[in-house]
Parts: structure tokens; C-alpha cells; sequence
């Protein structure tokens, strides 16, 4: 069963169309301790199907550790895009994405494998200045928040009425951040309060 429909799937065949180059991407994953390895999987295997130029590579987490290394890759699942010219030669495009690509962060995978594939990238004039101006090399991480784990009212979700915690609504639940809290106002029954 595919996740993407007919009408994505031809947008996205139309813009991979674009590619001049082949993209790997090297999938970090490992069988046990992973909940979303198996989501990141089927999300990853719609690509292929849609251009020639695109490539999926797993790699055990656990089996081939030196490899994870090679690429910074501490946790999964994690992907890492690698562009091949005409020769097979692979270069590193030095992009990662830790969590399962789901939601707004497919798009940004989408847009990714377009950029290594050798699609033009979409910067204003002003931005390649700002970028030219660069004098040493910078490391850009971008977070994202699961914003499916909100409901419509932009409230968190609830299971049985009971709050998830903050870090079981981040993409992948691979990442364990905890938000500071304000303190709980006490409440005091009527006698205490006449005290």
C-alpha cells in the first residue's frame, strides 16, 4: 500500500524529473528499540518507485557503528543524502535527518534530495550575498516540532484523558527534551485557608 496518492505521486515524479545527478540516501535504522525505523522505512521506499535517480541504502546502526560515525549518525532512525555523479563516485552532501521524515519533514526531505540531485536551489540574491560572505564554515541545525501531535484547537493531545508527556510528541520520540513547567497553583480546602 502506498502512503502518497496518485496526484503526489505525479507532482513528485515531475519535480525528481529535475534531478541531474543520483541521490542515496543512506538509511541509519536498527530491528529492535526503534519505533519509527519501520514508519521511516515505508515513507522512504515511496521514493524509489518515483525516480531512477534516487537510491536507498540501509545501514544497521548496530552492526556497522564505524560507518554511523563516518557520517555523525548517533541515534535512529537517521538518513544521510549522499549525491553520485556519472562515474559512482559519492560526495556527502553533509545533510541529516534524525526522526522519522513525516509530516512537513517529508517536504523537507523531498526539497533535500532535490538539492543534492542537483536542482538549482531556490535563494534570493540576497541570500547566496549573505552566504558568499560566509568566512568559516557553520553547522545549521533546524528542529521541528510534530505539529500532528497538537489537536485542532492547537492544545496538546490526550490519551484517556491523560497528557502525553512533551518528549512522546516529538517526531521519532528520539529525542527526550523536557520543557520547563510553571509549578501547579495549590489548591487548599476551605479550613486551610481560614488559617
Amino acid at each position: 500500500m502506498t502512503l502518497l496518492s496518485a496526484a503526489d505521486q505525479d507532482k513528485l515524479r515531475e519535480s525528481f524529473g529535475e534531478m541531474t545527478s543520483k541521490v542515496r540516501v543512506l538509511f541509519f535504522t536498527q530491528t529492535l528499540g526503534c519505533e519509527t525505523c519501520l514508519h521511516t522505512r515505508q515513507i522512504l521506499d515511496e521514493l524509489p518507485a518515483l525516480s531512477d535517480k534516487i537510491a536507498i541504502e540501509e545501514v544497521n546502526f548496530v552492526l556497522e557503528k564505524e560507518r554511523a560515525a563516518q557520517y555523525g549518525i548517533d541515534r535512529v532512525p537517521a538518513l544521510a543524502l549522499v549525491a553520485e555523479n556519472a562515474t559512482g563516485e559519492a560526495t556527502d552532501s553533509r545533510i541529516r535527518f534524525l526522526g522519522a521524515p513525516s509530516g512537513y519533514e517529508f517536504i523537507s526531505l523531498v526539497q533535500a534530495v532535490l538539492l543534492v540531485g542537483g536542482r538549482s536551489p531556490s535563494l534570493t540574491d540576497e541570500n547566496r550575498q549573505k552566504l558568499a560572505a560566509l568566512t568559516r564554515p557553520m553547522t545549521m541545525q533546524v528542529f521541528t516540532t510534530d505539529m500532528t501531535a497538537l489537536s485542532a484547537g492547537g492544545q496538546p493531545r490526550t490519551r484517556n484523558g491523560i497528557r502525553e508527556p512533551e518528549h512522546h510528541r516529538l517526531r521519532g520520540r528520539s529525542h527526550r527534551v523536557s520543557r520547563p513547567r510553571a509549578p501547579l497553583p495549590r489548591h487548599r480546602r476551605a479550613e486551610d485557608r481560614d488559617r
